[in-house]
């Protein structure tokens, strides 16, 4: 029993260490002189961070599901490098954002591909909520005052509808 405890402890360790070890974050020194993530200032570290999580990997195995930030693959190297040179070149996030577009195209920065997928959701929403309260109207009957109309237009006499009002008077 203990061994199995330990071997869960062990197992558990391992797979949060992996992920850890695999994700690059630029730190440490490039034999080329490049700058790395850690010569940066705390504000630049954090703008290119960002810039890793807004930017998607190009890699075609992929096909664009996973961010910068998210690709543990050697694939995403050469974009975050050029993120992070970009940055330390001082060029705004505007411009290292429309850099990727245009070398990788609008998927690179998860751009969806025409306005219908802007308006969708929000169509969506609304014929939900719509439908929605036709149906509670149905349900509902029309309310009371629907009653109420359809009542007085009947061809009742007198003392049936005051008949009809006593009744409803006794169940109030």
């Amino acid at each position: 029993m203990r061994a199995s405890v330990l071997l869960l402890i062990a197992m558990l360790l391992a797979a949060f260490t992996v992920p850890a070890v695999a994700q690059d974050d630029g730190h440490g020194h490039d034999a080329a002189g490049a700058v790395v993530l850690g010569d940066l200032d705390s504000g630049l570290r954090r703008r290119v961070r960002d810039l890793w999580g807004t930017v998607v990997c190009a890699c075609p195995r992929e096909n664009w599901t996973r961010t910068l930030t998210n690709c543990p693959d050697a694939c995403a190297d050469p974009q975050k490098e050029e993120v992070l040179q970009q940055v330390a070149q001082g060029w705004d996030d505007d411009r290292v954002l429309a850099y990727q577009r245009s070398r990788y195209g609008d998927k690179a920065i998860g751009a969806p591909d025409d306005v219908l997928t802007y308006v969708l959701p929000f169509l969506a929403l609304a014929g939900a909520a719509m439908l929605t309260v036709f149906v509670l109207l149905r349900w509902r009957g029309g309310g009371p005052d629907t009653q109420m109309l359809e009542l007085a237009d009947t061809d009742a006499s007198e003392q049936e509808l005051a008949a009809i009002e006593h009744e409803l008077g006794e169940i109030d």
